[in-house]
């Protein structure tokens, strides 16, 4: 497949003239638009971009312009916004005052067209090793990435789910031969449509030398698809297959197909490196964003797993989980729902599309099955999560794997109960078609519907899961009869160090006494200099390279700390497939 490069009118209002013998009135202009934005490219004289928007000022004269304080645990975005100005009626300069960490204030009168610029410099956020700064704005000679939380200006103090007409302009990047895509089109030129500016935050906006874009038919529609780089160890095409198929499949599953326009990017980010991996990503505004170290094969059904495709259709399926079905506020109290039960269908979806088959199925249940039975935090309550989901890396993974086995428990219950007649999927498409009328994700209500399709009993048994922290335990026969659920012994995990502070101070922070870590040689102060770790898995070693007295060192050894018993399941002789109704 060849890269395609199209473009698409912009929907600019035009005056018509009438074909009646008497002249007509003439025709209205065009509405003006509530809020205008440019950003420019110039590679001449050195790399640079501005962005500017302009909008009415407030009604009460002062009009606050900013960026999210914090978003995907990101909380100094705003310190790559540089030289932030501003103008008003005439190009007349207006001060500008910055009244917090991400927020700049204009006075003018109410109603002026005000207009706000600022430039951010080129960075190497892109090939930094941390998954944590690729949500920042990623600008060099080769991209340019930002999600519009953290990279666009928004005038604030209004409400963001109001609708108007909003332009978006590129300017300078087609004559530098750069191609763009936006959760709101790839046309060179821009966009003009009605949005809202929590949809226009909620956007991923990008643009690159190298960037190739593809139209794929799903379901009588199109899916957009923008790759960025080079050294991918898969093709474009296999990459816009394995969407195509995810995508498909999901919109199958809700028979839902009103997608007029979705995008899904891929960039590199950090260095390749045989020996770790990085998948990251976000849902957003019609689009998916995924972040790729450059040499990460997109998978397949051994070791390694599906972790490029059970990333896309994760992160895909909560246009659903969390989109039309919105969450209520403190959505991290709801995470157990958002992203566990997101997990679980993932993998349910991947092995309907044709992922993997059996083999992979149980694969992924045996990684979440033991990674929860091993975190040091299983039983911590849903009020810690929402408090440390941000800061505390093992937290944050919590309400995945307990709403996955929530969803587990679950599906097996509304079985067992129906005789078969029901499932899972029945009780998440009702949840869906209530987010449709406007209901929101909130624990309390979720379980009031868990009690509507079981019973007040099974409701207070998942409550004590997912808000006290009681552990999940499975029932024997839940994977019957093609997988069989037994157990194991397993050190669990304990890295030993304080992995998020020996790398933003360079050197080893956290040290565990009496840790393999600790007996490995490992010691607060010494220089960090590698790091080679497969998070969460204690069978896996761990090689840290240090610098200290003795010179340069690799150290190695196997995160374990106390050995715990770890469900585990196995395929039973000649199943198959269709043997498994669960699936």
């Amino acid at each position: 497949m060849k890269p395609a490069r199209f473009l698409a009118p912009l929907l600019l209002a035009a005056c018509r003239a009438s074909s009646g013998t008497e002249s007509a009135p003439p025709a209205a202009p065009p509405t003006p638009a509530a809020v205008e934005y440019t950003v420019a490219l110039a590679t001449q004289p050195e790399l640079a971009v501005r962005f500017t928007v302009s909008a009415p000022a407030s009604a009460d004269g002062t009009t606050v312009f900013g960026v999210d304080a914090s978003w995907g645990g990101v909380d100094d975005a705003a310190d790559a916004i540089l030289d932030v100005a501003a103008s008003g009626a005439g190009g007349k300069p207006l001060a500008v005052e910055k009244t917090s960490s991400h927020e700049w204030s204009v006075r003018a009168p109410a109603g002026e067209r005000i207009a706000a610029s600022w430039r951010v410099a080129p960075n190497a956020h892109q090939h930094d090793s941390n998954p944590r700064v690729h949500y920042h704005t990623l600008f060099d000679a080769g991209l340019l990435h930002f999600i519009g939380h953290l990279g666009l200006l928004t005038p604030l103090r209004v409400d963001g789910s109001l609708r108007s007409r909003v332009v978006f302009r590129w300017v300078g990047f087609a004559e530098a031969g750069w191609t763009v895509a936006t959760s709101f089109g790839v046309d060179p030129r821009g966009f003009d449509v009605e949005a809202s500016f929590d949809e226009l935050r909620h956007a991923v906006y990008l643009a690159a030398p190298d960037l190739r874009v593809y139209r794929a038919p799903v379901r009588g529609r199109e899916v957009t698809v923008a790759i960025a780089g080079h050294s991918w160890p898969f093709s474009d095409a296999e990459f816009v297959k394995d969407v195509r198929a995810i995508v498909e499949t999901e919109r199958a599953f809700f028979d839902d197909d009103d997608f007029p326009y979705y995008l899904v990017s891929v960039i590199p980010v950090g260095e390749a490196d045989p020996h770790s991996r990085s998948l990251g990503g976000t849902g957003l505004t019609r689009s998916f964003a995924c972040f790729l170290h450059p040499d990460t094969p997109i998978g397949d059904s051994g070791e390694s797993g599906l972790g490029v495709p059970h990333l896309l259709a994760h992160e895909m399926f909560h246009h659903w989980n969390g989109g039309v079905a919105g969450m209520e506020e403190n959505e991290q109290l709801v995470y157990w729902f958002s992203e566990g039960f997101t997990e679980f269908y993932a993998r349910r979806l991947l092995h309907r599309a044709g992922f993997g088959g059996l083999e992979e199925t149980a694969r992924s249940l045996n990684e979440a099955l033991k990674e929860y039975a091993l975190s040091p935090v299983v039983a911590a309550p849903n009020e810690k999560i929402r408090e440390g989901f941000w800061s505390d890396r093992e937290l944050q993974r919590l309400p995945y794997l307990r709403g996955d086995l929530v969803a587990i428990l679950l599906d097996h219950e509304i079985r067992t109960r129906s005789h078969g007649a029901r499932s899972l999927d029945d009780f998440f498409r009702e949840v869906v078609a209530h987010g449709r009328e406007g209901g929101k994700l909130g624990t309390s209500a979720l379980l009031g519907r868990i009690a509507s399709w079981t019973d007040a009993a099974f409701a207070e048994r998942v409550r004590s899961i997912v808000v006290d922290g009681t552990p999940v335990v499975l029932d024997a026969a839940t994977f019957e009869p093609c997988l069989e659920l037994g157990s194991e012994s397993l050190g669990a995990y304990e890295l030993g160090f304080d992995l998020d502070a020996s790398r933003a101070a360079k050197e080893i922070r956290g040290v565990t006494p009496g840790s393999a870590a600790a007996d490995a040689g490992l010691r607060n102060g010494q220089r960090l200099t590698s790091v080679n770790i497969t998070y969460g898995n204690p069978e896996t070693p761990v090689e840290v390279g240090v610098r200290d007295d003795e010179g340069d060192r690799k150290l190695r050894w196997l995160p374990q700390g106390d050995r715990l018993p770890v469900p585990r399941v196995k395929l039973r002789d000649g199943a198959a497939s269709a043997d498994c109704a669960w699936l």
